[in-house]
């Protein structure tokens, strides 16, 4: 994000919330999914066009621009893995993911459905793509959806502000929003 000139100073700011909504999860023993992006290093995963928009808007070819972290979002590179400060515990899964969408090409779906989950709690950067899809997706999917406002990122406070918005629009078409703290407030006395 930052070589395409984008301020990540607003993706970094809700981990540390993050990290403490994960800490009262874990604590209630509420089931905890991550998700994170990356192509195969052989790139058969990753659309051309992918490669091409990157290339265009900050020069970089995913798989071949090698940066401090290792090449640029290729599964098992450094930079792939998750921050340390919201990184999994071994007892949680992870879904690998080619798209912004966490429910497209993956088995998101088949381990909600089978662990009879129907309400699920987001979190992550970035809120305007990845959260944003993975979220409308599952309302139309069925599930029941809380996005944590304080625990999502976006380059910019306008475009986080929409989003946000967006969801609750016509009564909450996609879902209802939160903060943190009244969460954890809400998971104390519930469970």
């Amino acid at each position: 994000m930052a070589a395409m000139g984008y301020d990540v100073t607003p993706l970094a700011k809700p981990l540390s919330t993050v990290a403490k909504v994960l800490s009262a999860c874990r604590a209630k023993k509420i089931r905890i999914i991550h998700t994170r992006q990356g192509y195969r290093p052989d790139l058969a995963d990753c659309p051309s066009h992918t490669r091409q928009r990157f290339i265009s808007l900050c020069g970089i070819d995913i798989g071949t621009t090698t940066g401090p972290l290792g090449k640029v979002l290729i599964r098992d590179q450094p930079g792939w893995q998750l921050n340390d400060s919201v990184r999994p515990f071994a007892t949680e899964s992870i879904v690998d993911k080619t798209a912004c969408d966490a429910f497209l090409f993956t088995d998101l779906e088949l381990i909600l459905r089978t662990w009879g989950i129907t309400n699920l709690i987001f979190c992550g950067n970035t809120l305007d793509v990845c959260v944003h899809s993975t979220l409308r997706h599952a309302s139309d999917l069925g599930f029941q959806n809380l996005l944590l406002q304080d625990c999502c990122g976006a380059v910019s406070p306008s475009l986080h502000n929409a989003m946000i918005e967006s969801v609750q629009v016509e009564s909450g078409i996609f879902g209802t929003v939160a903060n943190a703290d009244d969460f954890i407030t809400a998971l104390d006395r519930v469970c």
